[in-house]
């Protein structure tokens, strides 16, 4: 782990002590920009002693704040010791000279990093998380610092861990301003607060209040389908509730497979299919024939062996706040059910039986789900839920294509019916308590797809059956047809075929 003491992006607080002198004149100027070098539009800045000195950027990223302020003077700054973590990097503040313990878990509670600085000076100490060492997952960040003890959420994503960059050629003037910055806090008078939606806020230290050509950096903020899961629901974002609709149970699976609403000869709502990567989409079908005939052939199935067209990882679910999420679903009817959505309200019961702790947690919740598959052996009233690690069925030669792992090991992808869940009610107990159900699913989750940066898609569809849906097992709820949202729109249709 590397360690550099400079006064970053994370500038940290500073308290002044004022000589009362004049009213001094305020002329600063510059312009924000993203890590790419393009301009931030309006960005708000302010000045940190007077927020009414302030601007908005422009749309080439450009600020003036001018005005008068009256307490300016010598100050006697101090350190006001904090942590926090900001990308991939821990930044402590110290108030005073002291040693540093970083502790970093994953999320079954295993110690993956430890970390003992020595004896650091007072300021801000950046500390560079060991990415390369980490694959997809959550990780639990603990700090202790003069006698404090602060726990912090990690996310190392795809786009994160064991990805190396390279830095465009127009970012690399970013290293200058870096070093320039630094050199700044030593001086510093005041400090320009700089935030804009989408982007992480930075405090920036000025030397004078007469300064043009500030050029500010700003990160942009990190964003995960699972950031929603435990989000309060805005008004107006619930759907009605299902009244006079028909009832149903939801199983769940992930085959890998190209979906039945990809086929020419099923639909004319092509769902999109996609290559081995599961990202990149190629066409459902192709035109075939000579100058006296033609028609249209689907492209193969990557469960077939030598097939080129897969699931989509875009396509698994998420919340939209804690009692609503999307998804997409194998769904009991004919071929015109393709691109038809439905709303799913779950009342608290179980399909085989006595409903258990975890199917009481999901009543009340709500999810819309788009058709994308039929499945033929789909009963009446069902909807089988598309959901990483909810069983591989009968076709597994897809996922151990795309996967490359061996998809015969339950242990490693659960049973061929009812995935990880069912392995671990087998593992733990039928009765066991919800929260070691979900543990052990969630550890499967981990194990799956968390090792894998291409698969971290998969791992926060997994992840989000484990802490939206709560693992449960085949609940009941009550459904009805109802327009299909933008965000399963976007995601469903084929970019290759024009929609009907």
């Amino acid at each position: 782990m590397t360690i550099k003491s400079s006064f970053l992006f994370s500038f940290f607080l500073l308290a002044f002590s004022f000589n009362l002198l004049n009213a001094e004149e305020v002329n600063l100027s510059g312009k924000i920009q993203n890590q790419s070098g393009s301009p931030v539009e309006n960005a708000e800045v302010l000045l940190l002693s007077n927020s009414d000195l302030n601007a908005k950027t422009d749309s080439e990223g450009k600020f003036s704040i001018t005005g008068e302020i009256t307490s300016v003077g010598h100050y006697k700054s101090r350190f006001n010791s904090s942590a926090s973590v900001r990308g991939s990097n821990i930044q402590v503040v110290l108030g005073k000279s002291s040693p540093v313990t970083i502790n970093i878990y994953n999320i079954s509670g295993k110690k993956v990093y430890e970390f003992n600085s020595g004896l650091l000076n007072a300021g801000l100490n950046d500390f560079a998380i060991p990415r390369s060492r980490f694959g997809a997952g959550v990780y639990m960040i603990a700090i202790n610092y003069e006698g404090k003890s602060e726990v912090f959420r990690y996310l190392s994503s795809a786009q994160i861990t064991g990805l190396q960059k390279k830095v465009p050629e127009k970012s690399r003037a970013n290293t200058a301003v870096l070093k320039k910055f630094a050199l700044l806090a030593q001086t510093a008078i005041d400090t320009l607060l700089v935030s804009a939606e989408g982007y992480q806020s930075v405090r920036y230290p000025i030397s004078s209040y007469n300064q043009s050509g500030i050029v500010i950096i700003l990160e942009k903020t990190s964003h995960s389908r699972l950031d929603n899961i435990d989000k309060d629901c805005d008004d107006g974002v619930m759907p009605g509730t299902v009244s006079g609709g028909q009832n149903g149970w939801g199983s769940r699976y992930w085959d890998c497979c190209k979906p039945h609403c990809s086929w020419p000869d099923k639909t004319k709502h092509y769902a999109a299919n996609c290559s081995i990567d599961g990202k990149t989409e190629v066409p459902c079908f192709k035109v075939v024939g000579d100058e006296h005939w033609t028609g249209l052939e689907g492209i193969k199935s990557g469960c077939d062996q030598d097939g080129e067209a897969f699931m989509c990882y875009c396509h698994v679910p998420f919340a939209v706040c804690k009692n609503l999420a999307y998804g997409f679903a194998a769904v009991p009817a004919g071929d015109d059910a393709c691109g038809k959505c439905f709303q799913l309200q779950f009342d608290g019961g179980f399909r085989h039986g006595e409903p258990k702790a975890a199917h009481a947690m999901m009543k009340g919740k709500t999810m819309i789900v788009m058709a994308s598959n039929i499945g033929h052996d789909v009963g009446g009233g069902q909807f089988d839920i598309m959901i990483p690690g909810g069983g591989l069925g009968a076709f597994r030669n897809g996922c151990a294509r795309q996967w490359k792992v061996d998809v015969n090991n339950e242990a490693l992808v659960g049973k061929g019916s009812g995935g990880l869940t069912s392995y671990c009610q087998e593992k733990v107990g039928w009765d066991a308590d919800p929260e070691d159900i979900k543990d052990c699913v969630r550890n499967m989750c981990d194990n799956l797809f968390g090792k894998d940066p291409s698969l971290h898609d998969l791992w926060e569809g997994c992840i989000w059956y484990v802490d939206w849906m709560h693992a449960v097992d085949n609940p009941t709820f009550s459904y009805r047809e109802v327009q299909c949202p933008q965000e399963l729109i976007d995601r469903y249709y084929s970019s290759h075929h024009p929609k009907p």
